[in-house]
């Protein structure tokens, strides 16, 4: 009866499993005011560091992603494009200073 019992609480948790992998991208490609999803070839409203493949630009196609030469992800076959908002300290004086991006990110895909 204990079995069976641990038999019925691993299949009802295994319902509630997902999948997931994750990619790391060590540095960046870029970082400059883009963003070809919300502003496709024009200056975005904020500073974004970009990782992944080197075709990024202001407004890419799936093609011009796929021409990348190389990705700064380690999975090399992916030659998708990753950013996030570059950070900034503001200090006592107000002045802002950049926040180095050490170490990379970490894209998750979760399903």
């Amino acid at each position: 009866m204990k079995l069976f019992k641990a038999f019925l609480v691993v299949l009802w948790t295994a319902s509630y499993a997902t999948a997931f992998f994750k990619i790391p991208c060590s540095r960046p490609v870029v970082v400059e005011r883009a963003d070809p999803i919300v502003n496709p070839g024009v200056l975005s409203g904020h500073l974004h560091t970009i990782m992944g493949g080197s075709g990024f630009d202001f407004s890419m196609t799936y093609e011009q992603a796929r021409a990348s030469s190389c990705s700064t992800c380690k999975v090399t076959a992916d030659l998708s494009n990753y950013w996030i908002p570059s950070l900034y300290y503001r200090g006592q004086d107000g002045m802002f200073t950049s926040v180095s991006q050490s170490g990379g990110m970490l894209i998750y895909y979760l399903s």
